[in-house]
């Protein structure tokens, strides 16, 4: 289901009682106060997408959202200027307590520049970055006065083209600007790079204060054989 509409809660699928899989909505216009790939009212929220390419969110934007159920398995896709300054993106939602709202959830980011209420409940984080991407680009904005918890998140930054970068240089994958701390517990993280056909850049992610930066410690003139993968660390907060 597509959107460029105005409404209070848009819902790629909807379902009173049951699973709601499967479900996948995209927001290119208008505005949502609430948008949720899949929505149940008694039942898991699981496998749903939601795609935000534009327009304006003001409350929440789910993957996958249960009023009784767990929410796992979903996807939160961000590209082009949306508006989300407001907005909280989760992965899954319950709102019951103790039901598993993590698992498997991602978060997509495809653009820089890009801003947001906060984002929690997402097992994995995924930043593509773009070929012109310089050094001190914040790529993600979290506005509110809250914690952003990244307890036993898989963080991967994506490095695509000829991106002019150098050792030591730095991107700010998630900068926050409210008040609260950014929580990294069992955080893992992994730079995966590509730049022409031979060289390559090496890289850590870790938090710096409140915010979750990518730091250049180099670059590669071979490209490995089996995994393009050139760093993975483990992070604790």
């Amino acid at each position: 289901r597509s959107s460029a509409l105005s409404a209070s809660h848009i819902d790629g699928g909807y379902t009173a009682s049951g699973d709601a899989s499967g479900n996948t909505v995209t927001l290119s216009g208008g505005s949502a106060t609430d948008l949720h790939g899949g929505h149940t009212e008694s039942g898991n929220a699981t496998g749903n997408t939601v795609t935000i390419s534009g327009g304006t969110v003001t409350g929440t934007a789910a993957g996958g959202y249960t009023a009784s159920g767990n929410a796992t398995s979903n996807t939160a896709n961000l590209t082009g200027s949306p508006v989300l300054t407001n907005a909280v993106l989760y992965g899954g939602f319950s709102a019951a307590a103790g039901n598993d709202v993590t698992t498997g959830n991602t978060l997509n980011v495809y653009r820089t520049g890009l801003s947001a209420g906060n984002i929690a409940n997402f097992g994995n984080l995924n930043f593509y970055l773009p070929a012109d991407i310089t050094s001190g680009t914040n790529v993600l904005t979290l506005t509110r006065n809250a914690d952003t918890d990244l307890t036993n998140t898989r963080i991967t930054a994506y490095l695509e083209g000829d991106a002019n970068l150098t050792n030591g240089d730095t991107i700010n994958l998630i900068h926050r600007t409210g008040t609260g701390s950014l929580i990294t517990t069992g955080m893992s993280t992994n730079v995966t790079a590509y730049e022409g056909v031979t060289l390559t850049h090496r890289g850590t992610i870790a938090a710096a204060g409140s915010d979750l930066v990518l730091t250049v410690t180099g670059t590669s003139s071979t490209l490995p054989e089996q995994t393009k993968s050139l760093t993975e660390t483990r992070a604790g907060g």
